[in-house]
């Protein structure tokens, strides 16, 4: 499925851009108070992520790809010296050697990738802008990390290590975590839609809304299991869970994501 397709058929591309873009997340029913560290916060992430491995497995999926974004936003700095040091302590965690920066409405975008010794992918992306009544700099930043099944731990470890860069912060981060698995060949929709119902009820999820095409299948749910929520028309989920025939892959892909999927599909 090319890009083009990928969000022409994406149900909850509205809430995937309001987490993307920096809107926090609700506190769901097991929530997360002020005082708790930014390890338990990726310990939680870690549990979330082995809950959506098993889940998938269960349903006789291949693992493919296990994934972590990590969120930060409303960083300050009082300097541009500052900010400066703030880039560099990124670059030096993840082993960036180059910038790619551009301009987009008034704000600074900083982009880079990079794979470490274990093959885990790492995408980076930070933002600056001035703050007029306070004429500060305001800065977001976004982690993914991509890695295989058994690379769960190494994702663990780099998470640790990229947010010791915000140990002085008093907000938490927003992890979102993301498993891909595939069956071999093309899988009727009516299949497809069992393979889904397998993963929410291995889930404990509850059905929020949900798109049935031909050529891809999208739901969203909400479960009890997991630590965060947002709000898609006025309801609450944490889950999403999608199919479809990739032709690529030869073969049949199921993606889950906590609380979205925030990959292709």
């Amino acid at each position: 499925m090319n890009t083009k397709e990928t969000w022409k058929y994406t149900l909850f591309a509205v809430c995937a851009a309001a987490v993307l873009l920096g809107l926090p997340l609700l506190a769901g029913t097991v929530s997360l108070s002020a005082a708790a560290s930014q390890k338990q916060t990726v310990e939680l992430a870690v549990a979330d992520m082995s809950a959506l491995l098993m889940a998938v497995k269960k349903t006789d999926a291949s693992i493919q790809e296990v994934q972590a974004r990590v969120k930060r936003e409303g960083l300050r700095f009082q300097t541009e010296q500052e900010a400066e040091l703030f880039l560099q302590a990124i670059a030096k965690d993840l082993d960036i050697r180059a910038w790619t920066k551009e301009m987009k409405e008034g704000m600074r975008i900083y982009r880079a990738a990079s794979e470490n010794e274990a093959g885990v992918e790492r995408e980076i992306y930070v933002s600056l802008y001035t703050s007029g009544s306070k004429s500060e700099i305001v800065a977001g930043s976004a982690l993914t990390l991509r890695g295989k099944e058994n690379q769960v731990p190494v994702l663990k470890a780099m998470m640790e290590s990229y947010l010791q860069i915000f140990a002085n912060s008093s907000e938490l981060p927003q992890i979102i975590s993301c498993v891909r698995g595939k069956y071999n060949g093309k899988l009727e929709n009516d299949l497809q839609k069992k393979k889904a119902s397998q993963l929410l009820a291995a889930l404990k999820g509850t059905m929020v809304e949900s798109l049935e095409e031909e050529t891809v299948l999208s739901y969203s749910a909400y479960s009890p299991l997991f630590h965060t929520v947002v709000e898609t028309n006025q309801r609450t989920m944490n889950l999403q869970v999608a199919a479809h025939y990739d032709t690529y892959m030869q073969g049949t892909m199921i993606t889950v994501g906590i609380p979205i999927i925030t990959v292709e599909y």
